[in-house]
């Protein structure tokens, strides 16, 4: 775990998770593939938080958001496990709730939206897992590479979405860079998903992308 996070998310949860669904909001995306991985992204921001002890209401509120997608897309999600015993063995338990515990979620999304939705909710999810574990020097940082590579492949997406995060992982890059290229990522992914495509209107900083600054804010912070 990276200590130096810890409680980082807080504030950024707080900014976003109180905040009402209503017609304008992304929450409620036009097409399966985008409104899974924008449920993916807030699935894998609410566990990442909880790791990092973040405040569980403001956690349960995007958890929230998260079960709204999922009854647009017809499917349920497991329950984030709430927060018990030491930070380690919490840590373990919400790593296999976003390993395993969501498969028959991400199952389910692929016999009713096809396997480029389940691979986005796989590559969305899991990419996540870089903001609490990522190491230059260990190993689960390529692990997640390969996660990231072979379900982009399988979600359709244009290969150039995630060469920069892939590079920079596998070069050993610093967190910093390595959670730039995520964030990065997670946008794009975003806007290439989205109908109908990005225009100039779409340039004007949205909730999405002020989510995205409000996080990078929050883990600059924590250096």
């Amino acid at each position: 775990m990276r200590h130096g996070l810890t409680f980082v998310l807080v504030a950024t949860l707080s900014f976003f998770a109180t905040h009402s669904s209503s017609a304008e909001d992304p929450m409620q995306p036009p097409n399966a593939r985008e409104a899974t991985w924008v449920m993916a992204g807030k699935i894998g921001l609410a566990a990442s938080a909880a790791i990092q002890n973040a405040d569980p209401q403001a956690v349960n509120n995007v958890m929230r958001d998260a079960n709204q997608i999922a009854n647009f897309l017809e499917i349920e999600l497991p329950e984030l496990p709430q927060k018990k015993g030491t930070p380690a063995s919490y840590g373990a338990t919400v790593l296999h709730y976003l390993l395993k515990d969501l498969g028959p979620a991400t199952r389910a999304i692929e016999a009713k939206h096809g396997q480029p939705a389940a691979a986005l909710m796989e590559m969305g999810v899991k990419s996540y897992i870089l903001t609490t574990m990522y190491d230059p020097k260990g190993d689960i940082g390529l692990s997640i590479a390969d996660v990231i590579e072979s379900r982009a492949t399988r979600a359709q997406l244009p290969r150039e979405i995630d060469d920069a995060l892939l590079t920079a992982i596998r070069s050993q890059a610093s967190y910093e860079v390595v959670k730039k290229e995520l964030l990065a990522m997670h946008q794009q992914v975003r806007a290439f998903l989205h109908s109908p495509p990005p225009s100039a209107t779409n340039a004007t900083a949205t909730p999405e992308t002020a989510i995205n600054d409000q996080i990078n804010n929050a883990l600059n912070a924590a250096k």
